[in-house]
C-alpha cells in the first residue's frame, strides 16, 4: 500500500514509468583485445592532417591473437594501402577499429562476440575508437585483469583453486549513464499541497572501489 495520499501515490506511480531503463549501469569496460604491452599512446593531433596517433599500438608478435574488446557488428572489412581493417560497431554506437592484422574473415553485418578472435596481427597491433566521428583514447575503455589475493596453506597441503581474476578499467574511465533520484516523501507532500509539478533528479553515480 501507498504510504502517502491518493495524489502522491498518483505521481509516484508517474515517475516510476518515466525512469529509463538501466539508468544505473556500470562504466564501460571492455577486454583487453591483445595480451600485449602499449607501446605508443593516443596522441591526438592537432590538425586533420598533423602526426599524431588516433588510438593504442600493442607491441604485438607477428600471428598474436587479437579478441573483440566487446559484441558487435562489423560494419568494414577489408585492406587500405595494404593494411587490413576491421572496423566493428557496438551497441552504443562506438566503433572500434582492428588494424594491422593479418587477413579477415568476415563480412559486413557479421555479429562478433566479446573476446571472439577477430584475426591475428600483423606484427604491431593498432586499436582504435571513434564516438561519432571523433576519435577518443581507447584507454579509458580498456580495462585490465587484476588476479584476486588468496590465502595459501603453509602446511603443504594443496591450496584451492585460485578465483578468477576481475576485469577492472582505470579510474574515471568509461560512459556512466546517470542515476535517477526519486523525490523526498517530504518533496512530494509538498508538491500535493502546493500543486507544484514533481520531477525526478539526476546525478552521477558515486564510484564503488573494489578490493580485490
Amino acid at each position: 500500500m501507498c504510504p502517502f495520499p491518493v495524489r502522491a501515490c498518483s505521481v509516484l506511480v508517474a515517475l516510476s514509468t518515466c525512469v529509463p531503463l538501466g539508468v544505473a549501469t556500470a562504466a564501460v569496460c571492455w577486454s583487453p583485445p591483445v595480451d600485449a604491452p602499449i607501446t605508443d599512446p593516443f596522441r591526438p593531433p592537432t590538425c586533420t592532417w598533423c602526426p599524431g596517433n588516433r588510438g593504442l599500438e600493442y607491441g604485438t608478435s607477428r600471428g598474436a591473437p587479437v579478441r573483440a574488446v566487446a559484441t558487435g557488428r562489423v560494419t568494414y572489412a577489408g585492406s587500405i594501402a595494404g593494411t587490413v581493417y576491421v572496423v566493428v560497431r557496438h551497441g552504443d554506437g562506438r566503433r572500434v577499429t582492428y588494424g594491422n592484422l593479418l587477413g579477415e574473415s568476415f563480412d559486413v553485418g557479421d555479429l562478433v562476440i566479446r573476446s571472439q578472435i577477430i584475426g591475428r596481427a600483423d606484427g604491431r597491433f593498432h586499436l582504435g575508437v571513434r564516438e561519432g566521428e571523433r576519435y577518443v583514447d581507447p584507454g579509458r575503455l580498456i580495462g585490465r585483469f587484476i588476479s584476486r589475493p588468496r590465502l595459501v596453506p603453509v602446511d603443504g597441503s594443496r591450496p584451492n583453486p585460485a578465483p578468477a581474476p576481475h576485469l577492472s578499467c582505470a579510474a574515471g574511465g568509461g560512459s556512466v549513464n546517470p542515476v535517477v533520484t526519486l523525490p523526498s516523501r517530504s518533496a512530494i507532500r509538498r508538491a500535493v499541497h502546493t500543486n507544484q509539478p514533481l520531477v525526478p533528479t539526476s546525478r552521477s553515480p558515486r564510484r564503488q572501489e573494489r578490493v580485490g
